[in-house]
């Protein structure tokens, strides 16, 4: 093996280290998606600890497409910013961007999760793990969205516990 491959080795074990030392941290509740210690290391990634990589109209076009993800019609409202900045970063070539959008969505679907735990309301807690499926079904096959929030949207199930989305 040359220097270099186990070099490679080192640095690839010790991220996985890392990110197994997260996810204890944030299982056991030591950690959680508001804490600084979070945002700061979730920054770092998305960054990759390089700020000269981004663009600059990345941070402003996320500050448009993330926020407001604090009921269900913003949330989609901010899953369609995020979309559409997906394609453009992808049209683009972008691949800070599209990290970007993805970290982005993650911060709130984790945030969504976050607030769930620690609502009062029933229907509020419910609302936010509602928010954070959408979320979820976005980051894994973001073409079919819309079609299965509409389909969602018209279920039994979904307008028993929350009524229809006025658009």
């Amino acid at each position: 093996m040359s220097p270099l491959e186990f070099a490679v080795e080192v640095v690839g074990w010790a991220g996985a280290a890392l990110i197994l030392a997260a996810y204890l941290l944030i299982t056991m509740g030591k950690v959680t998606g508001q804490s600084a210690l979070y945002q700061g290391s979730v920054e770092a990634t998305v960054v990759g600890l390089d700020a000269t990589d981004r663009t600059d109209e990345c941070p402003v076009d996320l500050a448009r497409g993330v926020r407001g993800a604090d009921d269900l019609r913003s949330t989609l409202i901010s899953i369609g910013n995020l979309e559409n900045l997906r394609r453009k970063y992808a049209a683009d070539g972008d691949k800070h961007g599209l990290r970007y959008v993805r970290e982005s969505a993650i911060r709130a679907k984790n945030d969504a999760l976050d607030a769930a735990k620690g609502a009062v309301d029933p229907l509020t807690a419910q609302a936010k793990i509602e928010i954070a499926d959408w979320l979820t079904i976005w980051l894994q096959t973001p073409g079919m969205f819309d079609t299965w929030v509409a389909m969602r949207q018209k279920s039994m199930d979904f307008v028993n516990k929350f009524g229809r989305i006025r658009p």
